[in-house]
């Protein structure tokens, strides 16, 4: 029979800090999250015709990221934020609207009538590919924002 040996004298044997790491997880993708929010809410301000569909869940988010953030923190030497079921209700909630509102939008990124000459702004034909451009990058980071906050999801 295997018995387990003790460690040399001197020495005391390693007990992993799954809180600290599981916090400094939490904090770390909260603040990716909090940063591709603020990317998002750029880009759809930054357009010609600004998009609240994305502006908004993506505001809610940044929101919820900052407070969580600050709760982490904060109670830094207990490891905790906010209550593991708020964490989990909100999170849900936000990543549904999210990945709904951005799958919503994806459609309206690949149309575009930018070469039409029945278009009545065919001047602005420019301004509308970097509208175009700056569409597609706030549903490919709503799209990489909610895949976050599943993981946030998941681990709360």
């Amino acid at each position: 029979m295997a018995v387990p040996m003790p460690p040399p004298p001197g020495k005391q044997p390693k007990v992993p800090n799954l809180p600290k790491r599981m916090w400094v997880t939490k904090l770390s993708l909260r603040c990716i999250s909090a940063a591709f929010c603020l990317v998002i809410i750029g880009s759809c301000a930054g357009t010609y015709w600004i998009y609240p569909e994305l502006m908004a869940p993506a505001g809610g988010v940044l929101i919820w990221d900052i407070a969580e953030g600050i709760t982490l923190i904060v109670r830094r030497r207990s490891y905790k934020g906010i209550h593991p079921g708020a964490c989990v209700g909100v999170d849900l909630v936000l990543w549904l609207a999210l990945g709904a509102l951005s799958g919503v939008m994806a459609p309206a990124a690949s149309y575009s009538d930018v070469y039409s000459y029945s278009s009545y702004e065919s001047y602005r034909s420019y301004d509308r590919l970097s509208d175009a451009t700056l569409l597609i990058v706030a549903i490919s980071f709503g799209f990489i924002v909610t895949l976050l906050h599943i993981a946030l999801f998941i681990i709360a």
